[in-house]
């Protein structure tokens, strides 16, 4: 999903209450929450102050705010002219820059006023607050631009995970652990669908994902066309939206622009959960290391993942926020998984679950639900000790059905198969939108939320679920009805089974562009 200018923030509102959620028609709704500054102070370091060495470059009226800092290590402050940083650098404007050289390099928390815990790293660093990528250390890891970036004054190759550190608090902003951008208007949306590459005559998946982002560069289209792990998957990934009807315009456009570009390769698109006949085993890989370091560390389980979904990213206006909502919607996505339900088979098998998708993500280390961390300052530190430890990469590799994407500035929902008809994409993408926006109170313990998640993915409508309130059992269709304030449309996984398995994938062709 790209990022670009963000319109003022409108979405759907649900009015709920512990019986019943209804949609409603369009209009402003307010976010809660504070922001990032908790107001709480950091512990002191457990190193000594002779194992830091920071020096900062700010502009001269917050120098004395940097040299009054609560933690041991203000005394190292050196403040120093910056123009010797800016060789080359004909733009006279560098306030808000600050140069950090830090020997071990601060993991910050919030509320923190200059560092926190230290990890070891010598690096010296250009950090922006409010510019793009203010992340610069992973910036630098990535794009080794010293000497061509003035962003950028050294760069060491041993940044390892760790380089998603950052941290700065001066003149009252707040420090995070990680670079994020929920900065904007509320509610506007970005929406990414993952279709199938298939053979023209055949109708089985094959290696075709480059020539389609390749080709895709050359049209003006309302987003992008990228790979994902399977090189028989393209992802289409939409603008930023101001609301779901722009959204799914912008989807039409993608769906057309790639399917042309199909057409004159001798393949065909299909949208739909999983592929009917395909064995996993024999799905080709995009070789790329970020999906051959995926195979290399999760092995059969990744292999498995032939599937595909629907992600809707919402915009958020801040991180507090961003948690609090994602603990809202998690009680009621059984039920967007049970009216997108479009996997019945898998591996050439009618499996019984109408999203046979739902039971392959659980697979992964870190899918279905996020844990209870209490707040997105728990989440963030959840996130930068895996990191920091070397478990995962970095916050995308965690795979659950809704999750924080800092870098967007979006909470995305990504628990639905991805749907055959764009009325069906429109529905999910509005309900999503419509619960994200009236953030409903109840939490659900995560135990009712395991059983309702395994219960729409092998019944869809017809599951029985824990109601999100835990004292009482509901039809998940009767849900679904209260939600849209109408009678939900069939799964669209009841017309595979109706076509039947053999032609299941010819019929997904058909009505992809319909």
């Amino acid at each position: 999903m790209r990022r670009g200018p963000r319109p003022p923030a409108r979405g759907p509102r649900l009015n709920f209450s512990a019986a019943k959620l209804t949609l409603r028609d369009r209009h402003e709704y307010p976010l809660r929450g504070s922001g990032w500054n908790g107001g709480s102070v950091c512990p002191a370091p457990a190193l000594g102050p002779e194992w830091v060495r920071t020096r900062a470059t700010v502009p001269a009226v917050q120098r004395e705010e940097l040299r009054h800092c609560r933690m041991h290590t203000a005394g190292d402050i050196e403040p120093f002219e910056d123009e010797e940083l800016w060789s080359g650098d004909e733009s006279d404007d560098h306030a808000g820059w600050y140069c950090v050289s830090t020997d071990p390099f601060p993991c910050p928390a919030p509320g923190c006023s200059f560092i926190a815990e230290f990890m070891t790293a010598a690096h010296l660093v250009l950090v922006w607050q409010e510019r793009d990528d203010p992340n610069l250390l992973r910036h630098a890891g990535r794009a080794k631009e010293v000497g061509r970036n003035p962003r950028v004054v050294t760069y060491e190759p041993s940044f390892g995970p760790s380089a998603s550190y950052y941290a700065w608090e001066a003149a009252g902003y707040a420090c995070a652990a990680m670079e994020h951008r929920f900065t904007g208007p509320s509610f506007t949306i970005g929406i990414e669908e993952e279709l199938m590459i298939l053979d023209a005559e055949t109708r089985m998946p094959v290696d075709g994902v480059g020539v389609l982002v390749r080709e895709s560069e050359r049209l003006d289209l309302p987003g992008r066309l990228k790979t994902e792990l399977h090189a028989s998957v393209v992802e289409l990934n939409t603008d930023v939206c101001a609301d779901v009807a722009t959204a799914v315009d912008a989807l039409r456009a993608l769906r057309a622009g790639a399917a042309r570009i199909a057409s004159l390769n001798g393949l065909a698109l299909a949208a739909g959960g999983a592929h009917p006949t395909a064995r996993f085993a024999s799905l080709p890989v995009v070789q790329e290391e970020r999906y051959l370091a995926m195979l290399r560390d999760i092995g059969w389980v990744a292999r498995r993942q032939g599937v595909n979904g629907l992600h809707v990213h919402v915009g958020i206006e801040s991180a507090d926020a961003c948690y609090e909502r994602l603990e809202s919607v998690l009680p009621w996505l059984p039920v967007v998984l049970a009216l997108s339900a479009n996997s019945p088979f898998f591996d050439g098998v009618e499996t019984g679950m109408l999203s046979s998708r739902a039971s392959i993500l659980a697979e992964l280390p870190r899918a279905g639900a996020p844990p209870a961390f209490g707040s997105y300052a728990g989440w963030e530190a959840w996130v930068e000790r895996l990191t920091r430890i070397g478990v995962i990469e970095d916050n995308t590799r965690v795979w659950w059905d809704v999750r924080p994407h800092p870098r967007f500035g979006t909470l995305e929902v990504r628990i639905a198969d991805q749907p055959t008809a764009l009325e069906r994409t429109a529905l999910i993408a509005e309900l999503v939108v419509a619960l994200v926006a009236a953030a409903p109170t109840t939490v659900t313990p995560r135990g009712d939320y395991l059983q309702n998640r395994w219960a729409a993915a092998q019944n869809g409508l017809d599951a029985e679920l824990i109601h999100p309130n835990g004292e009482r059992v509901v039809g998940a269709r009767e849900l679904a009805a209260e939600l849209l304030g109408r009678e939900p449309p069939e799964p669209e996984a009841m017309r595979q089974l109706e076509v039947g398995i053999e032609r299941a994938a010819a019929d997904l062709v058909e009505r992809t562009l319909g």
